[in-house]
């Protein structure tokens, strides 16, 4: 009988701790809605410098050129790195052939707030008329010592009447300036 009672006590007490670390468990942070910033790129026509070490450059690839006539992206990259200013982002969009329209929109900066991203800054993005590529840079000048951030935007062409976009995303960088 002794056994008995001290293995349904046994039971529930682990019922009753297992409830109420459930309960107790929250993995969301509650915090106050805070306001996105508009980001403002400004177009380049520099060509992006590559070898900076203290840039990473997130690089995507539209397509791979099989035949002579393929309409595709090229060169598609986000670069992003920290400055006593804040975080500088560079966006470069290439196309296989001229566009009437080429350039980023959807832009927008994420921080890591636990284990979810947060949104920011975000921007509608800019273009380039009838050009092969585009380029542009942008600042987010709120960021936090220590925090982790990662940029995103949609590249995007349209050559005759046809749109043809990649979506890209860094992966997270803590900002260590």
């Amino acid at each position: 009988m002794r056994r008995k009672t001290k293995n349904r006590l046994k039971r529930l007490f682990g019922i009753a701790l297992a409830v109420a670390l459930a309960v107790g468990f929250n993995p969301c942070q509650a915090a106050a809605a805070e306001s996105v910033m508009t980001l403002v790129l400004t177009e380049t026509s520099e060509l992006p410098d590559y070898d900076d070490p203290n840039v990473i450059w997130t690089t995507a690839s539209g397509g791979t050129g099989g035949s002579a006539r393929a309409l595709y992206l090229v060169d598609c990259s986000i670069g992003m790195g920290y400055s006593s200013q804040g975080l500088s982002m560079s966006f470069v969009t290439g196309c296989s052939e001229e566009a009437a329209e080429i350039g980023v929109s959807d832009v927008k900066v994420q921080k890591k707030v636990g284990i979810f991203w947060s949104t920011v800054a975000s921007g509608a993005g800019s273009y380039e008329e009838n050009s092969y590529d585009y380029g542009a840079t942008s600042l987010y000048p709120n960021t936090e010592y220590g925090s982790t951030y990662r940029v995103s935007c949609r590249h995007y062409a349209y050559v005759d009447g046809t749109y043809i976009y990649l979506d890209n995303e860094t992966d997270g960088h803590k900002c260590t300036y």
